[in-house]
């Protein structure tokens, strides 16, 4: 369970600028770096759901017992999830907080996490910024 802030240079007029959301880790995609020693090194993506959330401060992680997870809409693309697999770049520094690590927590209670297709991917914190700005956080 993740702590998100959202800092975006891009978002400085939003009403959501340096505001919280909560994230939920609901797979890793692990990819060999290199094939001849798949076990050695791997490229970590991480699957992410969000829930109905945004705060001025890091939350408590019980706060999820109460809230539901909301849709993500990448482009024309409406799933529960999405996937983060950032490479950071220059002027990148997005802000995440580990809340909790729940191993009783299951992705299977939750069908409609089905991180298969992976076609809804953010590999720079800027572009989700600014999709939670514009479309997601309006809608709470």
């Amino acid at each position: 369970l993740l702590a998100y802030q959202i800092l975006s240079p891009k978002m400085k007029d939003s009403p959501y600028y340096q505001k919280y959301v909560i994230l939920r880790v609901v797979d890793i995609w692990r990819e060999p770096v290199v094939r001849l020693a798949p076990t050695e090194r791997y490229d970590e993506t991480m699957c992410i759901g969000l829930y109905g959330w945004w705060g001025d401060q890091i939350p408590d992680a019980s706060i999820v017992k109460d809230l539901e997870f909301v849709s993500i809409d990448t482009g024309g693309v409406t799933k529960m999830w999405c996937a983060f697999d950032w490479g950071l770049c220059r002027g990148e520094k997005p802000h995440i907080t580990l809340l909790e690590e729940d191993p009783a927590w299951r992705r299977e209670r939750y069908p409609f996490f089905n991180t298969e297709c992976k076609l809804c991917l953010y590999t720079h914190y800027i572009p989700f910024d600014g999709r939670l700005c514009r479309s997601i956080l309006p809608k709470l």
